[in-house]
């Protein structure tokens, strides 16, 4: 069998900024999570935002092992330096979510494996990703 060469997922950089008015003003809790087995991914990427956030202490807990989970929060108007994720966090990387906990009723998730890097934008009600120009 021949050794894997690249990463599972493509996604090594990723921006987060918000809009101005984004959250009606009030800073985004954003979570990047990157899960490693396919159940998981399944798992993760059913969840609400709001449910991850209610329930991400425990998953952090039980799928340590499966998954990280890098926390940040965004003030609106403002732009997060951008974030690495490293090779070896991408290498076994079956799937890569980005969850935003807006006031807001909705999922307010997005998976950003796909993507190269990543420019996600917290808009005002809701979050969207595009690969990134730089």
């Amino acid at each position: 069998m021949m050794p894997k060469m690249s990463p599972d997922a493509n996604v090594s950089t990723v921006t987060l900024s918000a809009s101005p008015d984004a959250n009606d003003g009030f800073p985004v809790p954003v979570d990047i999570v990157v899960v490693r087995t396919d159940g998981l991914v399944g798992t993760v990427g059913a969840l609400a935002a709001r449910d991850w956030f209610a329930k991400r202490d425990q998953m952090r807990k039980d799928a340590a092992d499966r998954m990280s989970v890098w926390s940040f929060e965004i003030v609106a108007g403002r732009t997060q330096a951008p974030f690495s994720i490293s090779r070896s966090d991408r290498w076994d990387a079956k799937g890569i979510f980005v969850f935003a906990n807006y006031i807001a009723p909705g999922d307010h998730r997005l998976r950003i494996d796909t993507l190269d890097r990543a420019d996600v934008v917290l808009g005002p009600r809701d979050l969207s990703a595009a690969p990134s120009a730089k």
